[in-house]
């Protein structure tokens, strides 16, 4: 994360807390932090291959190997709709983000700054977070779906919807989210970058079928881009 991104992370962290709070009563006469909680910045980015297809010599759609596939390689959806993309557009976005648990009223919550790029310009994104030992489940598809929504901080002000956004016409994009727990103790702690195809979200699950009877449709309305690997 740049130093300006990480600056507009932190000063809208500290908006969360009240006057009087833990961390409030941190700031100096002036109004700057004299302490702040202990950021974790990301480990990783990783391109996910699995939800996005490119044509075989005999004219079938197969999934993206990356160890094979062409950057130059068009990219299709599970149903056989072109993305007009090509795989090394898709797999070149890529993100910096921080991650801190603070405390707001008594409650323990994770907070997650993220800056992105090389995403799909003016496309419709959504975030989910995944995280192993302890392992999450989807509080409404648990049986099928790991991830669970990454919620914006401030959610009243968020677009589409309170866990996603739109890219920018150059394909950038900030978020910045807040989860009630500590989601860095866990094990491990990711968040998966959803590009939506159809332009729609699903709230609370992240993708059409899931929204309908819990069966799975990525690769046709919904394409993971990409991990952030936080912990």
């Amino acid at each position: 994360m740049t130093r300006t991104a990480l600056a507009v992370f932190v000063t809208a962290t500290l908006t969360l807390f009240s006057p009087g709070s833990a961390l409030a009563s941190g700031l100096s006469s002036e109004g700057t932090p004299s302490s702040l909680p202990s950021l974790t910045p990301d480990v990783a980015i990783v391109p996910f291959a699995g939800d996005v297809f490119t044509p075989a010599q005999n004219g079938s759609l197969i999934a993206v190997d990356p160890s094979s596939t062409l950057l130059s390689a068009p990219l299709y959806s599970l149903e056989g709709n072109p993305l007009n993309l090509t795989w090394g557009q898709f797999s070149s976005a890529t993100a910096r983000s921080v991650a801190l648990i603070g405390m707001h009223r008594g409650i323990e919550y994770t907070a997650v700054g993220i800056e992105m790029s090389g995403l799909i310009p003016n496309g419709v994104y959504s975030l989910f977070y995944r995280t192993f030992n302890p392992d999450s489940a989807n509080p409404i598809c648990p049986a099928v779906e790991p991830t669970v929504a990454l919620t914006a901080a401030f959610p009243q002000f968020q677009k589409p919807d309170e866990d996603s956004f739109v890219a920018s016409r150059s394909g950038k994009a900030f978020f910045l989210a807040s989860v009630a727990g500590r989601l860095l103790d866990a094990a491990q702690f990711q968040i998966v970058v959803i590009y939506h195809f159809d332009g729609q979200v699903y709230g609370p699950v992240a993708n059409f079928g899931e929204s309908e009877n819990c069966s799975s449709t990525y690769g046709i309305d919904a394409m993971r881009q990409f991990l952030i690997i936080q912990k």
